[in-house]
């Protein structure tokens, strides 16, 4: 996945978003599911 990410700045992008929000619940940060669209948007 790093060398996908690498070579390609819109998956490395989308993989950053992802993980992202798949930690919202992990760690019960529902407080920050409401930044979340906003930064996806950007």
């Amino acid at each position: 996945m790093k060398d996908v990410c690498a070579r390609c700045p819109n998956v490395a992008d989308a993989t950053r978003l992802v993980r992202g929000f798949a930690t919202i619940p992990r760690r019960s940060d529902g407080h920050r599911l409401g930044d979340w669209p906003a930064e996806a948007n950007e």
